[in-house]
């Protein structure tokens, strides 16, 4: 088996990459860049304090949050259930949740409990229209180290929704990814289309697992959302809906 040890990760962590390689997933590890203020947001209260993470991905049965420390983990074991208030770019609302799933830099809830309005609310930020039409160009000053590794232009959308695209020498798209949530598309120059999903390791560092052929679902949605992106030129809109 070819050694697949990464730097930076526990003992348990290598064992489940091993693991997945073993089951003839892809794997590799990877930087990725992620927007420094988003919108989409949660905030706990806690006996003594309080607290607001990032919301990684969400659906109309729940949400995942980003963890900033290692041990945050601790504050949410599985199964347990708690009150927050969500911010999706407007005001924020209280939501019911349940603890499904946690590892050292993510975790994952189901709703309880989401009234009509707030389901149509969330149903409509999940609308590719939607995110299509929030992504906007990211100001090298926001990120200077995400293009210093040799990224050439950033969008960010609502729903944890980015593009990011590198350049050839002669000024052509050598790469693209698109990620929504932990769910991604990817397309490179020889290589062509794959998808799969992104575990963060913590910090920027993500675990990318590929599916063995491009998820059809993940393909159609990034057409759908790519259709509204009013931010891209057509022709480049063009050329990565040919890729699909």
């Amino acid at each position: 088996m070819r050694d697949i040890q990464l730097k930076n990760t526990t003992w348990m962590e290598n064992f489940l990459l091993k693991f997945l390689y073993m089951k003839q997933i892809a794997i590799d590890q990877r930087t990725v860049p992620r927007f420094p203020l988003p919108k989409e947001k949660m905030k706990f209260v806690f006996e003594d304090f309080e607290k607001v993470f990032a919301v990684r991905d969400i659906s109309l049965h729940g949400l995942g949050i980003s963890l900033l420390e290692m041990g945050e983990s601790l504050l949410f074991p599985i199964g347990y259930e708690c009150k927050a208030e969500l911010s999706l770019g407007g005001a924020p609302f209280l939501v019911e949740l349940r603890v499904s799933r946690v590892s050292a830099w993510s975790v994952g809830f189901i709703f309880q409990s989401v009234s009509d309005e707030r389901q149509e609310e969330i149903q409509e930020f999940l609308d590719p229209f939607h995110i299509g039409s929030s992504m906007r160009l990211v100001d090298e000053r926001a990120a200077p180290e995400a293009f210093f590794e040799g990224l050439s232009f950033w969008y960010h959308g609502d729903s944890g929704a980015d593009l990011f695209l590198w350049n050839n020498k002669r000024g052509g798209v050598d790469r693209a990814l698109f990620c929504l949530g932990q769910d991604f598309w990817e397309w490179e120059d020889q290589k062509g289309v794959s998808t799969g999903t992104m575990d963060r390791l913590g910090g920027s560092k993500v675990v990318v697992k590929k599916d063995r052929t491009p998820d059809p679902k993940m393909v159609t949605k990034f057409r759908k959302i790519l259709e509204h992106m009013d931010c891209l030129d057509y022709r480049l809109v063009s050329f990565l809906r040919d890729q699909t």
